[in-house]
């Protein structure tokens, strides 16, 4: 009775051993002795908002770009606004009333005389004698760094730039000007010696160079104007 109990726990001994040595095999043979664990693969990074392409707006929102800032073609047909002109600031600076709103408006191509230089004062003079309080219409070609419409206004049929150009209270800017027809008004008025012309040549600094030579100072602060001269008499 022994014997056959014997003899059939040793068949299941044996069983258990050739398992267990099968497994070990497999480990031993699937990593060598010695060999480096395997690193553990990274999850993979989500794709970029280009390569997802998403709209421009849902990348801003989920800070992958900056929001470009918005400005207008360099084709961009100019927008005409019509109003009133309800005050004048200096000698190619007003505000126009229109659209149920007051805006600023710098004079385009044109650069006259500034505040505390000489025939600064005469040039604010000849702009609201030509403009202040009249309807006027103003062809938006830009708009500057101080935020200010940048245009050519008209008074009924007067071009105000040109005009103020011919009279000779404001300089064609070499920069800016785009009409041949203000061009050839500076050089009338120069040939003929009318406003800032008369002034001594050591006082007909254009206002661009003016500027550079007196910084603007934060607003509220002193700043002492320069004296203006009169034309010397016969000149």
């Amino acid at each position: 009775m022994r014997g056959p109990l014997i003899r059939a726990f040793a068949r299941a001994l044996l069983l258990l051993l050739a398992t267990s040595g099968c497994e070990r095999v497999a480990t031993w043979t699937q990593t060598p002795r010695g060999a480096p664990a395997a690193e553990p693969v990274p999850a993979a990074e989500p794709p970029l908002a280009a390569e997802r392409g998403d709209a421009p707006s849902e990348r801003v929102a989920r800070g992958a770009v900056r929001a470009p800032e918005r400005r207008p073609p360099a084709d961009a047909p100019a927008r005409e606004l019509e109003g009133h002109v309800v005050a004048v600031h200096d000698g190619d600076t007003l505000s126009l009333r229109a659209d149920g709103r007051r805006l600023r408006v710098r004079l385009a191509q044109i650069d006259a005389p500034e505040r505390g230089q000489p025939w600064g004062r005469r040039a604010r003079q000849a702009l609201a004698r030509l403009a202040d309080g009249r309807a006027a219409r103003a062809v938006v070609v830009d708009r500057d760094d101080y935020g200010r419409a940048v245009a050519d206004v008209f008074v009924g049929e007067l071009f105000v730039n040109l005009a103020l150009v011919r009279e000779g209270h404001a300089w064609a800017h070499p920069r800016y000007v785009r009409s041949e027809a203000v061009l050839a008004a500076q050089a009338q008025a120069r040939r003929e010696r009318r406003g800032l012309w008369r002034l001594p040549v050591a006082e007909q600094m254009p206002p661009w160079e003016w500027r550079r030579a007196h910084p603007r100072r934060e607003p509220g602060s002193p700043r002492a104007a320069a004296p203006e001269r009169a034309p010397a008499a016969g000149r």
